[in-house]
């Protein structure tokens, strides 16, 4: 699945957003909207393929963080929708990975 189709299925709204995303946004401080935006001018930075799980993609984009360009990484699960699963801030020393 290349960056492009992944934008085009995110303009058509043929997205989805895990409970688990929904926390990270607000444990990690962004927005669907950020979200959304790093997917619409970033790159596909990572593609982890799982047998007989969906591909999961990591795209990461430049965003306006309280006035500091910063990068935003999304991952996405990629099946007839894009499901958000997680963001982070690279940038975020007190970021966990869980």
């Amino acid at each position: 699945m290349d960056v492009e189709h992944i934008r085009y299925m995110v303009k058509k709204e043929q997205v989805r957003a895990s409970s688990k995303f929904q926390q990270r946004m607000l444990e990690r401080d962004f927005t669907f909207r950020q979200a959304e935006d790093a997917i619409m001018c970033g790159r596909i930075s990572d593609i982890e393929v799982k047998r007989g799980k969906p591909d999961k993609h990591i795209i990461s984009g430049s965003m306006d963080r309280d006035g500091i360009m910063e990068e935003l990484c999304i991952e996405l699960a990629i099946t007839d929708v894009v499901i958000f699963i997680s963001g982070y801030w690279p940038n975020d020393s007190t970021r966990r990975r869980r």
